[in-house]
């Protein structure tokens, strides 16, 4: 039988494409992103065993990890530490490693049949892409003269690399960047450079349920019943600089709606109240008024808010809702921290750890206080408070829970997808925003109800 040179070529491109085609969930690893509380826990293993009853239909199985169950890192959240080891496990057996967090939604025929159509022999890795409308000071401003030409994926949409191109990353720790983890998504594409850019794939890892999606978010589903405003007591950190600008926008929105507010200064003013914590205002810091304050709330849930099941700090600029802080800690025990977490010298080996950054609100277990103000001592009164909290809550061995519903920066520091996944709970900062604007957008649905012109 005679072949043209085109037919032999569109036999090398049948024969190319089957090639592709063959692809079946056992050459996928799965690593599903979790934390270490009940909790979570449990939404990561529901994910694992719906998964694993979606493979029995096809007659092949994943190999899934649950993170840090399986892979048990202290930075395994951002993914790098994670990558030598899977790497080690399965770079000569499996074809692609997909990513997800536990609230991610698969489906495992639509994954394997939309990675079944790439080449898994090329260097490949995508996922729903995101890029930063303005310079953002959580990515420490990067790529500033043009923000919208560096993507970085969307974690809880999913995301997935081939074998060959984990094969050819960098030694974990090779590369010289932040020793902090703040945002592992856009960290995670630094890491692997602009010369290995993610390519945007949403129709196959979705930003929300569609047909044809493989992956796609889910948001959490709130806990019942959610807590009563008497179990929360908010702890405001304010000093005199800001008593007749910050404190006033607190009162007014989302203070209103509290039951047990108090503003910790450092001088009393009695037109407020503030309380006079007896420490001197730092310029940056703020660790021995940050743990006389936790000292002062534990005393007062003490002697006089017995069924307080929260201690809430927050700054004076930060903005919140306090109607969706009831439904989330619902989700959790008392011997816990929760906020968002950051990590310092986490991504690679050594001893680092993680720890709450403050300006979206930290959620203290009233389990945990007493161990807190005992054992959590400051080097020095302009220490920084999280970071020593954060080496605290590690040695103390307290779980430190991460919401990526609270917010260290402004709703223009985010990926608008990123933002939509679910309702924030926390914004801070009232630099170049007006902060009565980002509080009616993103909190009025249920929060007090106040007037324009009382500000």
């Amino acid at each position: 039988m005679l072949f043209t040179s085109s037919s032999r070529a569109l036999a090398l491109l049948v024969v190319s494409f089957s090639a592709c085609l063959a692809l079946d969930a056992s050459q996928i690893v799965i690593v599903i992103l979790s934390q270490e509380n009940a909790h979570h826990a449990d939404l990561a293993q529901k994910l694992k065993i719906g998964v694993l009853e979606q493979a029995a239909k096809l007659k092949k199985i994943p190999h899934i990890y649950i993170v840090p169950r399986d892979l048990n890192y202290i930075g395994g959240w951002t993914v790098i530490p994670l990558l030598p080891q899977l790497k080690l496990l399965h770079s000569g057996t499996a074809l692609w490693f997909f990513f997800c967090e536990d609230l991610t939604v698969i489906n495992l025929n639509n994954l394997v049949n939309g990675l079944s159509k790439y080449n898994p022999k090329k260097s490949l890795w995508m996922g729903y892409a995101q890029v930063d409308q303005e310079p953002s000071i959580i990515h420490h401003f990067a790529f500033a003269e043009n923000p919208k030409s560096f993507k970085y994926p969307l974690f809880r949409a999913g995301f997935a690399m081939t074998s060959v191109f984990l094969n050819k990353l960098p030694v974990v720790g090779s590369e010289v960047r932040s020793e902090f983890s703040i945002d592992p998504s856009h960290e995670l594409a630094m890491y692997f450079g602009v010369n290995s850019p993610l390519r945007n794939e949403s129709i196959l890892f979705c930003g929300k349920k569609g047909r044809g999606c493989g992956s796609y978010p889910s948001a959490q589903a709130p806990c019942a019943p959610p807590l009563a405003k008497e179990e929360l007591y908010f702890a405001v950190k304010t000093c005199e600089k800001y008593h007749d600008t910050r404190v006033p926008f607190v009162q007014r929105t989302w203070g209103a709606d509290a039951k047990y507010l108090e503003f910790f200064s450092d001088v009393h003013n009695k037109s407020i109240p503030t309380t006079g914590v007896g420490i001197n205002n730092t310029e940056r810091g703020h660790c021995a008024k940050t743990m006389k304050i936790l000292k002062l709330s534990l005393l007062r849930i003490s002697n006089h808010y017995r069924h307080v099941r929260w201690v809430i700090l927050t700054d004076d600029d930060t903005i919140l809702g306090v109607e969706r802080l009831l439904s989330l800690l619902a989700c959790f025990q008392t011997d816990a921290v929760v906020g968002e977490r950051y990590g310092y010298k986490v991504r690679g080996p050594g001893m680092g750890y993680n720890y709450p950054t403050g300006g979206g609100g930290i959620a203290f277990g009233v389990d945990t206080l007493a161990d807190i103000v005992q054992s959590c001592h400051c080097p020095a009164k302009d220490s920084p408070d999280d970071m020593i909290l954060g080496m605290c809550l590690s040695s103390l061995g307290i779980p430190l829970i991460h919401s990526p519903l609270f917010h260290q920066a402004r709703p223009a520091d985010y990926a608008d997808s990123y933002l939509q996944v679910e309702r924030p709970i926390s914004f801070h900062k009232h630099w170049n925003i007006d902060p009565l604007t980002v509080y009616q957008k993103w909190f009025t649905d249920h929060d007090h109800k106040f007037a324009h012109n009382e500000l």
